[in-house]
């Protein structure tokens, strides 16, 4: 066997990758499950190969692979396997042998899957071992260097993909291996390093093909159980368990509406272990969850409503072709496509939607096939809907029921309400987040919106107070507009006393900006996004509550009019010219007096130029 020693060593040591130029940064984005494919596998890069040398190794491997009905193939796994084990510097190498070998395309005789089967599950077995899955792959991981976690992405990468290339490899044959793979698949997928997340969203992709799943959301579905299970019980611990956010993150990140039966549960049991003081610890991470959720919703229910204004503007058209390509573009690479994917599901009809959908590709465009679908699901939806018991969708006022995702809504709203009076500033930014985006997620549901607006006041107002930290101001003033954006005038009068503390806010931030030009350290404080926010949003919030107390108004006329300067910021002085433009909208005889009526702002050099530009659209009286 010295002659197989000799071959492995050899292949090893020119397969050997490179590991300098390797990045390490982290990625937030969303990204396209369409365009995974193209982004390859950047963390492949060898030392001693190129392209031409890499197909060469690879159609030797693939010889290898050929040898399965004779045990040769199996010999040299078993062989690889063994130094895995043992020489961990070369593991990198080994796994990419590996999956080389055993993704070699064979014959699909009874007795080559079993070969097949046999020899993958080995593999996996060893891949998927927590000594050797969960390596530390983040810079402030506690190695010896950079190096060693850069090598440890790449074997992370490459065990990763080894999964996906096993499912494509057996096909339907997979399905075996589903419970103990899909899991740490979507924790890899899920990850904030970049190469990981796309090594996992890569194998994900090539399992759905295998198993023939139109999407994910389709494959996610067909194993609820499983992930709720896994969900549930790390959710418990997640102290130990981090990972698990990662998964629900991407889980309703990548899924339609179709989904949220399966969530239900998940939610539930988190807002159950919130209320529980022993996990004080742990409350962060379960903000982090809801934070997760409320923004998937409000993403669904855009692409709903993205749909609508389409379908409704299709319908006063007469026709498609009258759309603009480049928004047609945007509402397509929003996904809108797994919305109509979503309400497939609802109907359970995937395979004839999925046969007629082919047969009218040929003759239809894009814009025409969205449009049909959705008109042919929202017609089954309802179709549903009214085939249940009216009692079940009536409550006792006899108005609408609201769906799933509204009620989970509101009671992570109630949970969440109970956190802003919190001392951990952390928490308390989370908790407003949350319930600037639930707000929006309910405007459609007065009886639920308005209680909940009221419910969230209280606790509230303390935010305003806390001038020690900008950003939790910040965020509260912005909470603050986006409950009167959808409730109108309904806080009313409550509000006055806050909106005299945001006016003092304003007045008393203005000199620390002054001269501040764009290569100031200030315009990277909390302090200078704060006096951007408060510019945007006090006119607005004004606007909506029709304010008409002159003496308030006088006040917060003049508030905005230190930012009139030329020397302050020019992002300040823009956002102040837009004050005033919302101001002259309320009472523009006001702003005459307050500005044009005084000398010392008309006559000041530094004013001069914004006020003509006032001018432009303020009619002087």
């Amino acid at each position: 066997m010295d002659y197989v020693n000799y071959l492995l060593s050899s292949l090893i040591t020119i397969v050997e990758f490179d590991v300098i130029d390797l990045s390490l940064l982290e990625d937030y984005s969303f990204k396209d499950f369409n365009d995974v494919s193209k982004l390859g596998a950047p963390w492949k890069k060898f030392r001693h190969l190129n392209e031409e040398a890499h197909e060469k190794i690879c159609a030797a491997c693939h010889v290898i692979g050929n040898q399965i009905t004779n045990n040769g193939a199996e010999t040299i796994i078993n062989m690889l396997l063994d130094r895995f084990q043992t020489i961990h510097e070369q593991r990198k190498e080994i796994v990419f042998l590996l999956n080389t070998i055993a993704s070699t395309p064979i014959e699909n005789s009874t007795t080559n899957i079993e070969y097949k089967l046999e020899i993958i599950e080995n593999i996996l077995e060893v891949y998927i071992d927590t000594d050797h899955w969960y390596l530390p792959i983040k810079s402030d991981s506690d190695c010896e260097s950079i190096k060693e976690i850069k090598s440890n992405v790449i074997q992370v990468c490459l065990m990763t993909e080894g999964i996906g290339l096993a499912a494509q490899a057996l096909g339907s044959s997979f399905d075996r291996f589903m419970r103990q793979t899909l899991y740490i698949l979507l924790e890899r997928a899920g990850s904030t390093q970049t190469y990981v997340s796309l090594a996992g969203m890569n194998s994900i992709n090539m399992i759905k093909d295998a198993l023939n799943f139109t999407n994910v959301t389709s494959l996610l579905v067909n194993n609820s159980d499983y992930l709720r299970y896994h969900i549930i019980k790390k959710l418990r611990y997640v102290e130990c368990n981090s990972e698990v956010l990662d998964v629900l993150g991407f889980i309703m990140r990548y899924s339609t509406i179709g989904i949220l039966p399966c969530m239900e549960e998940i939610i539930s049991d988190a807002l159950v272990q919130s209320l529980d003081k022993i996990q004080y610890k742990n409350w962060i991470p379960f903000i982090r969850l809801f934070q997760i959720f409320v923004k998937t919703v409000a993403q669904w229910q855009e692409k709903d409503r993205n749909l609508k204004i389409l379908l409704s503007t299709s319908n006063e058209t007469g026709t498609n072709d009258t759309y603009d390509a480049a928004k047609m573009n945007q509402l397509q690479s929003e996904n809108i496509l797994t919305q109509v994917d979503g309400l497939r599901e609802i109907v359970n009809e995937y395979d004839e939607i999925d046969e007629e959908f082919k047969k009218r590709e040929q003759n239809m465009t894009t814009t025409e096939m969205i449009l049909e679908d959705y008109k042919e699901e929202q017609q089954k939806l309802q179709e549903l809907k009214e085939m249940d018991e009216i009692d079940s969708n009536i409550d006792e006022n006899n108005k609408p029921k609201p769906p799933l995702e509204i009620q989970l809504t509101n009671d992570i709203m109630k949970r969440c309400v109970h956190f802003l009076p919190s001392k951990d500033e952390n928490l308390k930014i989370l908790t407003l987040d949350v319930l600037t985006i639930g707000v929006g997620v309910l405007r459609e549901w007065e009886d639920i919106i308005l209680p909940m607006v009221h419910l969230i006041w209280s606790p509230l107002i303390g935010r305003f107070k806390e001038i020690s930290n900008p950003l939790i101001v910040d965020r509260s003033v912005i909470l603050l507009h986006t409950m009167i954006q959808f409730t109108d005038t309904f806080l009313g009068r409550r509000t006055l006393p806050q909106l005299r503390i945001l006016i003092k806010y304003l007045k008393d931030l203005a000199p620390d900006s002054l001269l501040k030009d764009s290569k100031s350290a200030y315009r990277y404080t909390q302090q200078y996004k704060l006096q951007l926010t408060l510019l945007k949003y006090i006119p607005e919030i004004v606007k909506n509550l029709k304010i008409t107390d002159v003496v308030l108004l006088n006040e917060i006329f003049s508030s905005g009019i230190p930012y009139l300067s030329n020397r302050q910021p020019k992002p300040l002085q823009e956002n102040c010219i837009r004050f005033y433009k919302i101001c002259n909208e309320i009472d523009k005889n006001l702003i005459t007096q307050i500005i044009f009526n005084d000398k010392s702002i008309i006559e000041s050099k530094e004013y001069k130029l914004n006020l003509k530009i006032l001018k432009s659209f303020i009619e002087v009286v």
